[in-house]
Order: C-alpha cells, then structure tokens, then sequence
C-alpha cells in the first residue's frame, strides 16, 4: 500500500484548526511529492464555520434537509429484503426528517 495511489477523503473536519493542520498536512506532501506523475488526491471535507482559503480548489456545497430524505430513501430501498417494505420507507422517511 503506497499513499500515491489513492484518493484520500478525510472527513470529520469540524474545527478550523483541524483543516489548518490537515491543510499543512497536504502542502508538505505536495511539496515533498514535486512533480511526480504519481501522487495522492486528498479531499478534506470541512463541516465548520465558512472560510475562505485562496491556495485551495473548493466545493461550496451544504446538504439539505431534502438530500438527507433522499438518501434515506434510497437506503431504505436498495435493502434486498422486500418484506415490511413500506415500513422501511416510512422509517427513512422519519430519520430523514429528524436530520
């Protein structure tokens, strides 16, 4: 297992001090990996207060209530037990809703 050939998702990042340390954590891999065809991918997936960071790529996105319904929904349904099949569908629709 080499870190060069995956695609790294860090998520758990709540704090701006957390992104920091991973932000550094990122910057002195890319500096030590130079040009190096083969190189990890990182994304580091920040739930916190919204900042803004110029050195980094971003993608602004905020789930919504709606997403969270959605993929309860879609979970509940790719169960492969058919059986209390519209009890699962209420039940991610309630855990959806609680979200």
């Amino acid at each position: 297992m080499i870190l060069c050939d995956y695609d790294v998702w860090i998520s758990g990042i709540r704090e701006k001090e957390g992104l920091f340390d991973w932000i550094d954590f990122v910057s002195r891999y890319e500096e030590k990996a130079g040009q190096s065809e083969r190189r990890a991918v990182f994304l580091l997936e920040y739930s916190g207060a919204p900042i803004r960071i110029a050195s980094l790529d971003q993608i602004p996105y905020q789930v919504s209530e709606s997403d969270c319904r959605v993929f309860c929904l879609e979970m509940a349904s790719d169960m492969a037990d058919n059986a209390l099949r519209a009890y699962r569908a209420e039940l991610a629709l309630c855990v959806g809703d609680s979200v």
